[in-house]
């Protein structure tokens, strides 16, 4: 028999966006059950490879009742048959008949390959419904004060043969039904938008008896307090008899609601339980409410991302003692999840615990949370656990509600002599891995391992920040790792629920928040580089998944997201922004926001363009081209100098928004690199971008040719530095490029925004696997080679098969192994080598190891941020005036004080790059008064002939207490005869602000007599952002870090 007489049995692979569960296979790990997210399923599989060129032609899907073999049911009883499809797809089919809520199907697959043989038919899975839209609901939401506990019944005249709680809530819950918990460790529902609600299904088939069974569900607010409704719930049994019989129960009126186990529930900073309070007998009818009310959801559907809930469990180890009644634990690396104290001695009534979770430890051994906390905290501890015991044996101090960051917890209360078992609990979306990496080099293996354990940290329903102090959806740090995150973990349920949360996040002029969901009462201001994940997860979700649905779902979004940000083009760049969120977040040097927002408007534009024409609109999908052409010809007018090899400020996120963005000519990108490059190395191996260009970085290195610059940064391991990460952490990535414990407000230890695009670069770069057309049908094998590995390889699971890379380096040779899934092609791309396009199979191909490039020693000593500022790449031929004259500078207005920090500005709890100084600090005094500008004046010795200057500018940084009305920045500049000239500009928060004044065609520029820079606060609008209370008292204050001119053309 040869191996084409026999067709392999597919591989049912996903129903929507879950694995189906076999007959043969295990149960899952808990009572979670995915049911279908509409009432037209669509089946995916696989075809195993088992030979060379191997295709399906045709295939055959079947869908029955429950009680039906699909294989051999008659065609009249089916609820759908395909017949036989001439196609060579196998994903996302979907059938022409819809399945009812509340049912159970089974459904198989066969498919014909190159040769005409059919395989058998797949053995058959089942498939699930819940409800399907609100109608189908007979439940009601209710609402109880938080936390409280929620209380109704059903009654059963049999046990059931099937039973399903579907359940939903804004806040979050842990539902019980005869006592026993139904979700235990888990962080349910999902946050979203208040305008729709994300149900879960769990089987509780066992738990239900004849008679009536009590159904307890512990709801608290947690981060749904923010939006000052109290937490909502919305929950129903289904139970099937023998009989085929249904009884319901759910929600409503008829539910009561008692004092919980929980007591205070205040996300962040602590949960408090004190199991006396649930034993009162303080019973309350609970709140029906009803649809048209304020905050509540108009759609509720199955949430289509998978549980978030605990998936495994570290044992504590106790390190130390730091005084009476406290003990230090290690689980030995940071986790998102909770600590569980099991005391195995009796503890007496009463006894107060406190368990305080943190990623540092102080001098004397405790547990330390400064670099967690916000400046406004204090002394304040977040991330605490409170227990009274109950005097029984066996008692458990566990968060229900809550979930924190940490490698360390303190446990304090506990007598010095009671023995207690403490366990670290890993919660988050129980996210399979999609890929696995090897190498033989151990820092590029830590890296990977490092950048999964913090991304998985960041991920609870929606990608976050971090996992101690805001756990929001912070759209920067997803835009910057999506290359990441897609590489090395199955998303596509996880990412189609955030893709739902930016559609109905957006506002309607086509802005989208930096924080989504944007649970009430105001999401911080949109940024076109944070912005940007809604264009990176929507086009890498389909070459990675390929759902041609949930692209068409969410063109709509990102055709007003890019209208938007074309809106916020004035004189030839993206200027109008809300807001940037520094100069390149927490960068070591600053880059110009404007270029940082156009770069991402043109990366938005591309996406559209690309994304128009892949689904069949080619006029449209020119249009979006033309409109990018513009932009980068009007951009490259502002930010380039040719004449000098300038970009913008010359920075390396500068240089490298121009390679990515294409706003380089013929020749430029080369030149960029080249100053990338020698930054690079200047600076000892270290990146000085932040959360806005470090992926773009990356990209650019990456796309020139200089992966040995990526690979020199990773293994470089003092601070600070993505090599230090794998070096001085608690196993994760940090928030800064170094460790500060006592940075308050950007020091966290699990934050994945700087060092996740190096490791995605492992797998995109050094392995070199990238798809480049819809669910894996094409990709790209390029690998990039550097010294100091001699073998990587990457297994990565595709919704079209497996597909296996593996280099390995011989002397001067380079072999490359590839395995191509059935329904896929692969381009190959090695040093070397002729390009080489292969089919389905395994393939071998040979090329030559690359040169290595000549790396310049490297002498200069490692730095610790705040880095300082080097003069920017258009400040040339001219003088700052400042360091010389600080005696000559006089306020324009009273101020309460004028101050001379000789040696800079220490900004926090932001740092940034910082000028040297001297720093002029201006106090003014009283309350702020609208449009009327404070100024420094620097009066100069004599008439000054600036001629020979293109302009003038001041760099001011407004790293104080300030009013949050967005101030303008002013500059005059005064020549003979009273002639003056002014400019102003914007700010942006976390950076030197510079306004700058063009003076070249400026008739007074031959006798300057003075200068004068400083800030004006506009009188307050409706839309202006107040994040302090009293804001509107405190007096302006401001930095004046540089006032001088420049015979450099200006290029930002």
């Amino acid at each position: 028999m040869t191996d084409h007489d026999t067709s392999p049995v597919p591989t049912l692979r996903w129903v929507d966006d879950h694995r189906p569960l076999g007959a043969s296979e295990p149960p899952p790990p808990s009572r979670v059950v995915h049911v279908v997210s509409a009432a037209r399923p669509r089946f995916s599989w696989i075809v195993p490879l088992v030979r060379d060129g191997q295709t399906q032609t045709a295939y055959e899907v079947r869908l029955a009742p429950d009680d039906l073999d699909p294989r051999t049911a008659g065609d009249v009883s089916l609820t759908w048959s395909s017949g036989v499809v001439e196609s060579a797809e196998s994903t996302w089919i979907r059938p022409d008949a819809d399945v009812a809520p509340y049912s159970r199907y089974r459904w198989t697959v066969r498919t014909r390959d190159e040769h005409g043989a059919w395989s058998g038919w797949a053995e058959p899975a089942a498939i699930e419904a819940g409800p399907l839209c609100a109608e189908d609901w007979r439940a009601a939401w209710v609402s109880v004060s938080s936390p409280r506990t929620v209380v109704g019944a059903i009654d059963l005249p049999a046990a059931p043969v099937r039973a399903r709680l579907h359940v939903t809530a804004q806040g979050v819950y842990r539902a019980r039904v005869g006592g026993d918990v139904v979700n235990p460790g888990t962080a349910e529902a999902s946050r979203t938008d208040a305008v729709r609600a994300l149900y879960r299904t769990y089987d509780v088939t066992d738990l239900l008896t004849a008679g009536s069974t009590t159904l307890e569900i512990d709801l608290g607010a947690s981060h749904w307090a923010r939006c000052g409704h109290d937490p909502r719930l919305l929950a129903e049994v289904v139970a099937v008899l023998g009989d085929g019989s249904v009884v319901r129960a759910g929600t409503g009126a008829d539910w009561s609601s008692r004092p919980s186990q929980v007591v205070v529930d205040e996300a962040f900073y602590v949960e408090r339980h004190d199991p006396r309070h649930a034993a009162t007998d303080a019973s309350e009818p609970v709140a029906v409410v009803a649809p048209g009310e304020p905050g509540m959801p108009s759609r509720i559907v199955p949430d289509p991302a998978p549980p978030i809930r605990a998936v495994a469990e570290r044992t504590a180890t106790e390190i130390g003692r730091p005084g009476p009644g406290r003990r230090v634990y290690d689980v030995g690396t940071n986790i998102a999840g909770r600590s569980r104290v099991t005391l195995r001695d009796t503890v007496p009534a009463g006894t107060e615990i406190v368990v305080v979770h943190g990623e540092l430890l102080g001098p004397d051994g405790s547990v330390d949370t400064t670099n967690l906390k916000m400046p406004y905290d204090g002394a304040r501890h977040r991330q605490s656990v409170e227990y009274v015991c109950t005097g029984e044996p066996d008692d458990v101090a566990e968060a229900w509600f809550a979930f924190h960051g940490f490698r360390y917890l303190e446990v304090m209360g506990l007598p010095d002599d009671a023995e207690a078992a403490v366990t670290g609990l890993v919660l988050h979306s129980d996210l399979p891995d999609a890929a696995a990496f090897d190498s033989d080099d151990p820092t590029m293996l830590r890296l990977v391992r490092a950048a999964r354990r913090t991304q998985l940290n960041n991920l609870h329903g929606i990608p976050e920040d971090c996992p101690t102090r805001e756990q929001a959806g912070w759209t920067g740090d997803a835009a910057a790792t999506t290359d990441l995150a897609l590489a090395q973990l199955d998303l596509g349920g996880f990412y189609r629920k955030w893709l739902g949360d930016l559609a109905t996040s957006q506002r309607t002029d086509g802005s989208i928040p930096a924080v989504v969901p944007a649970i009430p009462p105001k999401a911080p201001p949109s940024d076109p580089v944070w912005g940007s994940a809604l264009q990176r997860v929507l086009l890498g979700h389909w070459l990675h998944y390929g759902d041609p649905v949930l692209v068409a779902e969410h063109l709509p979004a990102l055709r007003r997201w890019v209208d938007y940000q074309l809106s916020l083009v004035r004189d030839g760049a993206v200027r109008d922004a809300e807001i940037s969120y520094g100069h390149d977040w927490l960068g070591l040097a600053q880059t110009p926001p404007e270029l940082l927002h156009t770069g991402a408007t043109l990366d938005a534009l591309d996406t559209l363009a690309a994304l128009e024409e892949e689904f069949g609109d080619g006029a449209e999908g020119q249009r979006r081209r033309d409109q990018a052409t513009g932009l980068r010809t009007s951009a490259r007018a502002v930010f380039r100098d040719s004449g000098r090899d300038v970009w913008a400020n010359g920075s390396q996120g500068a240089n490298a928004v121009a390679v990515v963005a294409g706003l380089v000519g013929p020749g430029e990108a080369e030149d960029a690199a080249v100053a990338i490059e020698r930054d690079v190395r200047a600076r000892g191996n270290r990146a000085s971008t932040g959360f806005a260009a470090t992926t773009t970085l990356v990209r650019a290195l990456a796309a020139t040719d200089r992966a040995q610059v990526i690979s020199d940064a990773v293994h470089q391991p003092e601070q600070p530095g993505i090599g230090s990460m794998l070096v001085d952490g608690p196993g994760t990535l940090w928030e800064n490029w170094s460790i500060d414990p006592s940075n308050t407000g950007t020091g966290s230890l699990d934050h994945v925004g700087l060092g996740g695009p190096f490791a995605g670069w492992v797998w995109t770069g050094l392995v070199g696997l990238r798809p480049t057309a819809a669910g894996f049908r094409r990709f790209e094998v390029a690998p990039q080679p550097v010294e100091g590995v001699d073998r990587a390889s990457s297994v990565t699971q595709t919704v079209r098969g497996t597909v296996r890379v593996a280099w390995e380096r011989d002397g001067d040779d380079l072999w490359l192994d590839v395995e191509v899934p059935v329904g896929a092609a692969a381009a190959v791309r090695l040093p070397g080598a002729e390009p080489v396009d292969v089919g389905p199979g395994r393939h071998r191909v040979h090329g030559m190891w690359p040169k290595p490039l000549a790396v310049p020693p490297v002498s200069l000593p490692s730095g610790r941020q705040p880095a300082l500022a080097e003069t920017a790449a258009d400040v040339s031929g001219g003088e700052n005036w400042l360091p010389a004259a600080t005696s000559a500078v006089v306020p324009t207005v009273d101020v309460a004080g004028l101050d001379v920090l000789d040696h800079g500005l220490h900004c926090m709890p932001v740092p940034h790059a910082q000028v040297p100084g001297p720093v002029l600090r201006l106090t003014g005094r009283g309350d702020v008064e609208p449009d009327v500008p404070h100024l420094l004046r620097l009066v100069l010795a004599g008439p000054m002939d600036l001629t020979a200057a293109q302009f003038v500018y001041g760099l001011i940084d407004l790293c104080v207490p300030k009013p949050h009305r967005r101030p303008e920045l002013v500059l005059r500049v005064h020549g003979a005869e009273g002639a003056v000239a002014e400019a102003t500009a914007g700010t942006w928060p976390a950076g030197w602000n510079r306004v700058a004044l063009d003076v070249a065609e400026w008739a007074g520029r031959s006798a300057i007599t003075a200068v004068e820079a400083g800030v004006r606060f506009r009188s307050a609008g409706p839309d202006d952002i107040v994040h302090r209370p009293g804001a509107e008292t405190v007096a302006v204050t401001f930095h004046l870090g540089e006032l001088g001119w420049s015979a450099a053309r200006r290029t930002w």
